[in-house]
């Protein structure tokens, strides 16, 4: 099994000589409730399943990692893992672990996180009334890998998903993007 996460993010309208600071993106997945138990969600990233768990960069209840690509989990399902594109940090983070999340869609579900920093200067266009927009660029895919999961765990599930994106600019304000609420099926 292998869930991924990637971002490229927008940013319309600022003002001629705003410029964006940082740009962080924090991914949400709902936690998979017992190691044996067939059920909806993903493993934690440091679960003992998990391609992270022995990296040593874990505990229980947080994660950082070098963004790395990952093999294909099962030959022939082709790998979705990328290293980072330009100006996407090396560096991913996890800070929680089955917290109550509330999520866009209004459920309070346990979850987990992923966080993406873009550190580039991203790129910037401008528009005849002289209005700015700027995009970071496709951040690639960081990957999560989860061997000798059970069968009756590895399959089809359904994941619920959001993300909370947090741009700084220069003028000390920040915008705050909250995306819907997906929800995935892992084959």
């Amino acid at each position: 099994m292998q869930i991924s996460v990637g971002e490229q993010v927008y940013v319309d309208n600022l003002p001629a000589g705003v410029t964006v600071t940082s740009v962080n993106e924090q991914w949400f997945i709902e936690n998979h409730q017992g190691q044996n138990a067939q059920g909806n969600g993903f493993f934690f990233i440091s679960n003992t399943s998990s391609s992270y768990n022995k990296s040593g960069h874990c505990t229980a209840v947080g994660c950082s990692v070098t963004w790395a690509t990952q093999p294909e989990p099962v030959t022939g399902q082709g790998a979705d893992s990328t290293l980072p594109r330009a100006g996407w940090s090396s560096t991913v983070t996890n800070t929680q672990n089955n917290q109550d999340t509330v999520y866009s869609d209004g459920v309070t579900r346990k979850a987990w996180d992923v966080n993406l920093k873009y550190t580039g200067s991203g790129t910037y266009t401008t528009t005849a009334a002289g209005c700015q927009s700027y995009t970071t660029g496709g951040s690639g895919r960081f990957a999560v890998n989860y061997t000798d999961v059970p069968r009756e765990v590895a399959g089809a599930v359904s994941v619920a998903v959001f993300s909370i994106v947090t741009v700084a600019l220069s003028t000390g304000q920040v915008l705050i993007y909250r995306s819907s609420t997906q929800k995935i099926v892992s084959k």
